[in-house]
């Protein structure tokens, strides 16, 4: 799927209309847990949310296309590649507390979060409780049962729908595959 086609499929989606409703009126919550088992799908929808995060919902495609792009300044994106582990939360950490250079807002993506082991999760605890203003965590799980209980506490949990069958069947067809 292109990353075009999938930000304009999910930016329909009710669940991110709901989320836009709540940046607008200022009350999204610090640690949000998106939970879906295509990791794919998760990180675009995340990329879009953050996208609109940081324009508290404005359409502002300079900066969208940055994130999409992960190049802008006040998007950071750990465990894309692997689990994030000890020195991943260090690093991590060690921006937290520095400012945003672009708008006021800074997003952290989680890749694989379900798959974070004890000992760096729990370093998170705290920052996930209590991160510095205007700062969101967006975390990507595949697999709910799999995430420390005390995490889960830490964040507020979502649902999102992935790609209908229709879907799935219309952007195969597109691309020759008739079966």
């Amino acid at each position: 799927v292109t990353k075009m086609r999938a930000r304009e499929y999910i930016q329909k989606l009710q669940s991110f209309q709901n989320f836009k409703i709540d940046i607008s009126a200022d009350r999204l919550f610090h640690s949000i847990m998106l939970i879906n088992p295509d990791a794919d799908f998760l990180y675009e929808y995340a990329k879009a949310l953050a996208g609109e995060i940081m324009t508290d919902g404005k359409e502002n495609l300079v900066t969208q296309n940055k994130v999409d792009k992960e190049i802008h300044p006040d998007l950071f994106v750990v465990g894309k590649d692997k689990a994030i582990d000890a020195q991943g939360v260090k690093d991590l950490l060690s921006t937290l507390y520095v400012a945003p250079y672009e708008g006021d807002k800074k997003v952290y993506i989680i890749n694989n979060f379900d798959d974070v082991a004890p000992n760096p999760a729990n370093k998170l605890l705290k920052t996930l409780e209590e991160p510095p203003a205007g700062t969101t965590f967006i975390l990507l799980v595949k697999n709910e049962t799999r995430v420390l209980q005390t995490l889960l506490s830490r964040a507020q949990k979502f649902y999102v729908e992935g790609y209908t069958e229709d879907e799935l069947t219309s952007i195969l067809k597109e691309e020759g595959v008739q079966n």
